[in-house]
């Protein structure tokens, strides 16, 4: 049973009276604890919150190697949800770099910024960059193929037309 019990009398005003008293959520929205660890609920808090979630998603990277190791796991690899564009490269017209320890954590930072659409950051090089994207009138996104970067791109993000030229994909 959810919220107050109805009345012995079976009034709705009466019943409606004490759901006050006993109130219980009717939709819970879960998201990944490391994202508590934002500017967004951490900026009037003087502590070093941005360490705090890149230390999260590291130990929880860590903990998924483990459990791959041990075979509970397939795959460390998080699911994009978007199209997930592998040796490709997106350039001309991001709007945002910001250092990442992984491509997820670029792609949790993407889906919370309103603007985003698409990122794309190297694989392999020492410093990881994600390079967020967006489209603005009369500039264009391109990509091409490059063997250590990885791009995604977020239809449900997309508020114009999304047009892919010269592009094959597999899969």
């Amino acid at each position: 049973m959810v919220g107050a019990p109805p009345p012995i009398n079976g009034d709705p005003m009466t019943w409606a009276s004490t759901v006050k008293e006993s109130p219980v959520p009717m939709e819970y929205k879960l998201q990944n604890i490391e994202n508590l660890f934002s500017e967004k609920f951490m900026r009037n808090i003087s502590i070093d919150y941005e360490t705090i979630f890149k230390n999260i998603k590291s130990f929880q990277y860590k903990y998924c190697n483990y459990l791959h190791s041990q075979g509970e796991l397939d795959s460390c690899e998080g699911l994009t949800p978007g199209v997930l564009l592998e040796k490709c490269r997106l350039y001309l017209g991001h709007f945002k770099t910001r250092a990442v320890s992984s491509f997820g954590e670029c792609v949790d930072i993407c889906l919370q910024n309103i603007i985003c659409e698409a990122i794309t950051i190297c694989k392999s090089c020492r410093y990881l960059e994600c390079q967020m994207f967006r489209y603005t009138k009369n500039k264009f996104v391109y990509g091409s193929e490059w063997e250590e970067w990885q791009s995604a791109i977020f239809p449900t993000k997309i508020a114009t037309i999304l047009e892919l030229t010269t592009t094959t994909i597999i899969g």
